[in-house]
């Protein structure tokens, strides 16, 4: 006896989502267009202090995300939070100093990693760490003025 043999059909090509030519991960959008807006304010109004301090606190930020990422989470975290951090930093402080750009930005992510609720961060980690500049600008200013006032 012969079994009746079966021809399988033509095989169905399952077509494959297209993809676009130029894709955007959602998590560049935020950052790409922040940075389109520091561009022009300073190009406009010059908003920023200086590209370099700007550019401290942004790398500081991000190379402090990284680090603590992988410390606390075994992780590489992406770091577009971390960026918009940074320039939030590098358009909020004022200083002809450097330092106070890279520890303004270096206590913002570490805020996001310490003082946490229920596995999140619980301020905008950028206004926390100018409003601890700000408290410690203040105490150091205050320091400053008492030992003018001891030496007259």
């Amino acid at each position: 006896m012969s079994q009746p043999v079966s021809v399988p059909a033509m095989p169905v090509q399952e077509r494959a989502p297209r993809k676009a030519w130029f894709s955007l991960d959602n998590r560049y959008i935020a950052p790409a267009f922040i940075t389109c807006i520091l561009l022009v304010g300073h190009l406009s109004f010059g908003i920023l202090e200086s590209y370099p301090k700007t550019l401290l606190a942004i790398g500081t930020s991000i190379a402090l995300e990284l680090v603590l990422g992988r410390i606390f989470f075994n992780k590489w975290v992406h770091p577009a939070s971390a960026y918009i951090s940074g320039i939030s930093v590098g358009i909020l402080m004022r200083s002809p100093a450097f330092w106070p750009y890279a520890l303004c930005a270096a206590i913002s992510i570490t805020s996001k990693y310490v003082l946490r609720v229920k596995g999140r961060h619980i301020w905008n980690p950028s206004n926390f760490g100018i409003s601890v500049m700000l408290f410690l600008a203040a105490e150091m200013s205050l320091s400053r003025l008492q030992r003018r006032l001891q030496r007259t």
